[in-house]
């Protein structure tokens, strides 16, 4: 404490005083100046500190997911497409669909000049059922794989999204779960696109058989009753 003393002790020298209350004015002015670089130092420790967790922010928020989950949804989609194309019916998928039509079906003019037989009735009635039962069973199948895929990978691919959603650290990671779910459910429409021409084809193969069977049987029954006509000689027919 040598500047307090030097500053409350009565020194007869003048000289001394004044070197004395010199020397006290100093010591005040570099702990106060002390005190100022101190504040100073602690404002840049803290900005560095700022600094840091905004680096860390960032890196946390542009750090990506290890890996990405997007399923197999084509490969399932073509399974089943695949698996419609071997109905002996028709099926809207098929290569040369016009031509298969055309020898699978006519029109009642057709049937009208056909002039068919018991035995080619007999042919086309197992057609009809063919036909049928196979586009029944068929579409039965489609819609089994479509619930074992709802059972397996799906589940699957929902259960490890549902992970990566509860575990995503900072914006990139959270985005990417997201872009999976959104991919996701527009495969999923896809698959429902593809149940819903499932039923249009089931129904166009339903409506076409009955349409065809209504044709021949109306055309055979006109042919017969043509057979039935006498001509009474007065321009009348019966």
């Amino acid at each position: 404490m040598p500047c307090l003393l030097g500053c409350l002790a009565w020194l007869p020298n003048a000289y001394a005083q004044v070197v004395t209350y010199a020397n006290c004015g100093t010591e005040w002015t570099q702990l106060a100046n002390n005190l100022q670089l101190a504040e100073q130092l602690a404002k840049q420790v803290e900005l560095v500190q700022q600094s840091i967790r905004q680096s860390e922010n960032l890196l946390l928020n542009t750090k990506g997911l290890g890996q990405l989950q997007f399923g197999n949804p084509l490969s399932e989609l073509k399974q089943v497409s695949t698996l419609l194309t071997q109905a002996k019916s028709l099926s809207f998928n098929a290569t040369g669909l016009d031509g298969q039509f055309a020898q699978k079906y006519r029109d009642y003019n057709a049937y009208l000049g056909e002039e068919m037989g018991s035995d080619t009735f007999d042919q086309k009635y197992q057609q009809w059922s063919d036909d049928t039962n196979s586009s029944v069973l068929t579409t039965l199948k489609a819609a089994g794989l479509h619930s074992s895929q709802i059972e397996g990978s799906e589940d699957a691919l929902f259960r490890e999204l549902e992970s990566m959603a509860s575990t995503a650290e900072g914006r990139m990671q959270a985005l990417q779960v997201a872009n999976q779910i959104a991919l996701s459910a527009a495969r999923q429409t896809q698959k429902l696109l593809q149940i819903l021409l499932m039923q249009v084809q089931l129904q166009a193969n339903y409506i076409q058989t009955q349409m065809d069977r209504q044709a021949s049987e109306g055309a055979s029954w006109r042919n017969f009753t043509k057979r039935q006509e006498l001509n009474t000689g007065n321009g009348k027919r019966y």
